[in-house]
């Protein structure tokens, strides 16, 4: 029998390390380490602006009105809601809003407090605002702008006039 004269295989060949394995084998379509990089990264992500936003609310309380152009900010966190891509609804993608709301000078002791009573309330109330909306239409350049406006009118009515006074959407993300 002669000897065999095929090339070796290259190191790594068939461990499931190269290339996209076919689906159905068992094996992930990318490296098991991508998944491991993409999840820290989302983790670090998440913390940075996290950290920002609590900087921005900690700095307007500790700066007081004059210096803070006479608002301060709560944050209320993150809102995630899954919208539809299409009028069928059969496909849809996720959404997530962090939002802070700007205190206007008066009660704002009071305020802070009964926002903090009714945080559930608010949040669900927020989830309800992005619910109504497409995927097609949070993408769209003037959205964000509407869906502060629509949240700021909620928690108008929620809280009461002259209550707050903006809401600011530091983190606006359709997936």
């Amino acid at each position: 029998m002669p000897a065999d004269t095929r090339p070796a295989a290259a190191p790594g060949a068939g461990t499931g390390t190269g290339a996209a394995a076919p689906r159905g084998d068992g094996r992930l379509p990318f490296p098991p380490g991508m998944l491991l990089v993409v999840l820290l990264l989302m983790a670090i992500e998440a913390a940075v602006v996290a950290l920002l936003t609590k900087s921005l609310v900690q700095h307007s309380a500790a700066t007081g009105p004059a210096l803070a152009g006479d608002t301060e900010y709560v944050d209320l966190g993150e809102i995630y809601a899954t919208l539809p891509v299409d009028a069928t609804g059969q496909t849809s993608r996720y959404f997530r809003v962090q939002v802070a709301v700007g205190l206007g000078k008066e009660n704002r002791v009071e305020v802070r407090d009964r926002i903090e009573r009714i945080r559930l309330r608010i949040q669900d109330e927020i989830q309800s605002i992005l619910l109504k909306e497409t995927y097609p239409q949070v993408r769209q350049p003037e959205a964000k702008k509407r869906v502060a406006g629509a949240i700021l009118s909620a928690l108008i009515g929620l809280l009461g006039p002259g209550t707050v006074q903006e809401v600011v959407l530091p983190k606006y993300e359709p997936q």
